[in-house]
């Protein structure tokens, strides 16, 4: 698993490499291969151009781990959870089933992302 912090998310997955591509529109999202469209190279949360990207400019390591995500490493780095989030995690962090790329808009930008990114 591995967390990521970029400008205006916390990206969480079960995946173990680093992002490879980085929105460089108005989202600033990380993607990895499997998210996008190759051929487009557009983001899909804010229709931004898709750039390779680069630790430490778009993105910042929170935790990596050799491990499946769990409840904690999502309390850990989200300030308020409530019962439903909490429930919802718990369901995707269950059974066999993996988490392919869950991105949380940090709450101070909740009002930026509803108004720009739609």
């Amino acid at each position: 698993m591995i967390i990521v912090d970029t400008l205006f998310h916390i990206s969480f997955t079960d995946a173990n490499e680093k992002p490879t591509y980085a929105c460089i529109g108005k989202c600033k999202s990380v993607w990895w291969p499997a998210d996008i469209d190759l051929d487009l190279m557009i983001c899909k949360k804010c229709g931004g151009k898709i750039a390779t990207a680069v630790e430490s400019d778009h993105y910042k390591i929170l935790r990596k781990n050799n491990k499946r995500l769990s409840l904690n490493d999502f309390k850990n780095h989200l300030s308020k959870l409530s019962r439903e989030d909490k429930q919802l995690i718990k369901n995707y962090t269950v059974g066999s089933a993996k988490v392919g790329l869950l991105s949380i808009v940090k709450s101070k930008f909740a009002d930026k992302a509803k108004e720009e990114w739609g």
